[in-house]
């Protein structure tokens, strides 16, 4: 599940697009995985960085995997069901609530405060997707390369993303156009 999440937050994909991914889509050693059409929300395939720790998870996995079976895998990367991965959500959450609980106590939280504290229980996969746009918009990111790594059909939809980011999206803006207007001017004879 480990690497099923890391890949939510490496890569924004859906959990939908996560759990259908195939071996031959992904490529390890050029750092991509290819999310076609007939697997995404929007029907709209494309292309995706994987950044270093993901593909040395993927590797791990896949080395796993092998082991198991005897032979490198083919077909799906992780075979879930959305049935049997929901059950296993719910298992991780409810182990990470209660250690979650334990350590809130030792520090003098009482029951009643943590009734009210959703930590844990509350998050959901959709936020590791929430959480990898977030931090593209937050490194001043194109918008609209964003967008063709997320899969969004439009930016409106993109725009709930920029809530915390604003500042910083004006000052990547900002910086980009004073570096480019201090090159324009150095040319100047």
């Amino acid at each position: 599940m480990g690497v099923i999440i890391r890949m939510g937050i490496d890569t924004s994909a859906r959990r939908g697009e996560i759990l259908k991914m195939e071996w031959h889509w992904l490529d390890l050693d050029s750092g991509t995985a290819f999310f076609p059409a007939h697997i995404t929300k929007t029907k709209i395939e494309r292309t995706v960085p994987l950044i270093e720790r993901l593909r040395t998870s993927l590797r791990h996995h896949k080395e796993k995997v092998t082991e198991q079976l005897g032979k490198p895998p083919a077909g799906r990367v992780f075979p879930y069901t959305p049935d049997g991965f929901n059950a296993n959500w719910t298992r991780i959450r409810q182990r990470a609530r209660k250690e979650y609980e334990a350590l809130r106590k030792a520090d003098g939280v009482t029951d009643e405060e943590l009734k009210s504290d959703d930590t844990v229980t509350g998050f959901r996969m959709h936020d590791c997707r929430h959480e990898a746009t977030s931090r593209m918009m937050s490194a001043g990111l194109n918008i609209h390369d964003v967008k063709s790594v997320t899969g969004h059909s439009d930016l409106r939809s993109l725009s709930r993303y920029t809530h915390g980011n604003l500042a910083i999206a004006i000052k990547a803006v900002l910086d980009k156009h004073i570096k480019a207007t201090t090159k324009k001017q150095k040319r100047l004879p």
